[in-house]
C-alpha cells in the first residue's frame, strides 16, 4: 500500500518542516516492558505445564466425575491400597493394581507444594492487579470529578469534551440508576478483591 506524499507543515514562526513519507509496509506495533514480561513468563508456564506428567483438563464428561470423589481422605485411600497389596483375594479381583496406585498416591503427594504455590501466586497476582486496578481508579474518578469543576468555565471547551468522553465511557453498559459513581467503585473494587 502506498500513500500520497505528506506536504511540508508551516510552523508558527514561518519555517517550514521537512515532508516525512509514511513508512512503507505494514505498521508495527509497540510492544511494552510488561507485555514482553508476561509472554516470558507465559512460555515459561507452559514448559511448566509440559513437564507435568499427564495433564488433563476437564471436560463436560470427566467434571463431575472427578469432583464427586475428592471428599475422600487420603488416609482411606492408602488403606485401600494396603489392602489390596496385603490380601490376595482383594488382589485376584484385578480391580486396583497396587503399583499403579502407589504412583498415583506419590503424584498426588508430590504436587500438592506446587499446586499450593500456584494458587497462592494466583491470588497474588489477582490482588496485585486488583489493587493498582483500584488505586488507577480511584485516581480517575477525582480527576472526573475535577474535571467536571473545570469544564463549567466556557474557556475550557477541551476540557468539556473531555468530561463527555469520561461520562460516555463510565456509563457505558452500567444500569441507568443515579448513583455516586466514586461510591460504586469502591463497591465494586472491594467485591473484586474479596474474590
Amino acid at each position: 500500500m502506498s500513500f500520497p506524499p505528506v506536504p511540508p507543515t508551516t510552523m508558527v514562526d514561518g519555517s517550514a518542516t521537512a515532508a516525512v513519507d509514511p513508512p512503507e509496509g505494514p505498521p508495527t506495533l509497540t510492544i511494552t516492558q510488561y507485555q514482553r514480561l508476561a509472554t516470558d513468563l507465559l512460555a515459561q508456564l507452559i514448559l511448566v505445564a509440559d513437564s507435568i506428567p499427564k495433564l488433563e483438563a476437564a471436560t463436560a464428561l470427566t467434571k463431575d466425575y472427578v469432583r464427586r470423589r475428592q471428599g475422600v481422605p487420603m488416609e482411606f485411600l492408602e488403606a485401600a491400597v494396603a489392602a489390596v497389596q496385603l490380601t490376595p483375594e482383594l488382589r485376584a479381583i484385578n480391580k486396583l493394581d497396587p503399583l499403579v496406585a502407589h504412583d498415583t498416591l506419590q503424584f498426588l503427594v508430590a504436587f500438592r507444594p506446587v499446586l499450593d504455590q500456584l494458587a497462592s501466586l494466583h491470588k497474588a497476582l489477582k490482588f496485585t492487579m486488583a489493587t493498582k486496578r483500584a488505586a488507577l481508579t480511584s485516581d480517575a474518578l477525582q480527576i472526573y470529578q475535577i474535571a467536571k469543576g473545570v469544564a463549567r468555565d466556557a474557556r475550557s471547551p477541551v476540557v468539556f469534551s473531555h468530561v463527555e468522553n469520561m461520562k460516555r465511557d463510565y456509563h457505558r453498559g452500567r444500569s441507568r440508576k443515579k448513583a455516586d459513581p466514586e461510591e460504586q467503585e469502591v463497591t465494586k473494587t472491594q467485591t473484586l478483591l474479596a474474590a
